[in-house]
């Protein structure tokens, strides 16, 4: 066991942590790290952590401004387990026990949890690799966390059962079979969305490492998990460091009061819709290198039920646009007849992240005008990972 306990000065976090650009750092971080063979060894330095965030709090929604959630997986059905996939935002329900206020995302094909006994599929993910329960060790009993086909996961803070972005003032994780120093880290981005530490967690081959950080006041907005070398899969060597992860614990979500600017880009390509509104919406294309360009199509009705069919084109400047809108008409089925295009408003979109957006018209010749809320109809895979960065769409404009 190397159980460390201290408190880092910003010049400490220099010399242990990748220092950025940030406008604002956390402050005053104390750094818990310990690990050992079993959950005995570790069990101290993980309560002693868990104390500095204070209470635990329920798991409703909305957030009580202080003290600690955590996850230990535990509890989740076989219908989310091994096999199957794990959601990335199923602990951020609308509801308890399962607003905790903390989403997932990776580079790689979701997620997943170990299965329990009594399932059959076999214990800590034997399902994608015999070998593994002899590797693995489990902090709480019995189900285990991983990414799929990567060893990089985001977790980003939300007030608990909602999309308000919130910021933590501390996040730790527990991680079995380190076998290497260099291979295992958590890197926290402050409330602007700046990354200003990366934290080593200590090596303990086939036993726990845990790693968690607190600070002064919520400043959090999100970590980036590196577990191991490898993703799960292949047999666990020298040459492969596979690792993966059991308890989160971090500090109450609280609304952020200066999240990052959300920009456009090529991730939001797609169709969207107002759920209160079947039966239409929009299609988005967008060229996101230097031309910055949107086109939007709009499929909806009149009031007696005829079919409109709108158009816009344009440019876009940070997450919005407000470009002409076109009405078609005078088209044919099939036909290589020229449809009448006509301007006949206005029409603003905002993109308010990668899941939703707002509509803004005016439409004079109808004498409509008015606000759609907007969302995917078939969720996000890309967007979010080129917003952390781990996504790089070549020649992309980030404004």
């Amino acid at each position: 066991m190397q159980k460390t306990i201290y408190r880092l000065s910003l010049a400490g976090i220099s010399a242990l942590a990748i220092a950025s650009n940030a406008q604002a750092i956390c402050t005053n971080p104390t750094v818990f790290t310990d690990t050992g063979a079993n959950a005995a060894g570790i069990n101290n330095t993980v309560t002693q952590f868990s104390d500095a965030l204070g209470q635990l709090n329920p798991f409703e929604p909305g957030s009580v401004g202080n003290g600690r959630r955590s996850i230990n997986w535990d509890a989740a059905p076989d219908n989310v387990s091994a096999p199957n996939a794990f959601p990335g935002n199923f602990f951020n329900a609308d509801f308890s026990p399962r607003a905790r206020g903390i989403e997932f995302t990776t580079p790689g094909n979701g997620f997943q949890l170990s299965a329990t006994d009594a399932s059959g599929v076999g214990v800590e993910f034997a399902n994608i690799n015999p070998t593994y329960p002899g590797q693995f060790t489990v902090f709480s009993a019995e189900r285990l966390f991983t990414a799929i086909d990567s060893n990089i996961i985001n977790a980003r803070f939300f007030v608990p059962g909602g999309n308000t972005p919130a910021i933590s003032s501390g996040f730790g994780a527990v991680f079995t079979d380190v076998d290497q120093n260099d291979s295992t880290s958590i890197e926290f981005f402050d409330e602007n969305g700046n990354s200003f530490a990366v934290m080593p967690v200590q090596s303990s081959s086939s036993g726990l490492s845990f790693l968690g950080v607190t600070y002064d006041a919520p400043c959090i907005s999100r970590v980036r998990i590196v577990s191991g070398d490898t993703p799960p899969g292949v047999d666990d060597s020298n040459n492969a460091d596979v690792v993966v992860m059991d308890d989160f614990i971090f500090g109450e979500p609280v609304e952020n009061p200066t999240p990052p600017p959300f920009v456009i880009n090529l991730g939001l390509v797609g169709a969207w819709f107002n759920p209160a509104t079947p039966g239409q919406g929009f299609l988005f294309d967008l060229l996101t290198d230097n031309r910055q360009f949107i086109f939007i199509t709009w499929f909806t009705f009149t009031e007696d039920g005829e079919l409109l069919w709108f158009t816009a084109r344009g440019n876009y400047n940070g997450n919005s646009a407000t470009l002409e809108l076109v009405e078609a008409s005078g088209g044919f089925f099939n036909q290589p007849t020229q449809a009448t295009q006509t301007v006949v408003g206005t029409v603003t979109i905002t993109f308010n992240d990668c899941l939703n957006g707002t509509i803004d018209f005016e439409i004079i010749d109808r004498n409509l005008n008015g606000s759609i809320p907007i969302t995917r109809i078939a969720g996000d895979q890309i967007c979010q990972l080129i917003v952390d960065g781990d996504v790089v769409i070549p020649g992309e404009v980030s404004q």
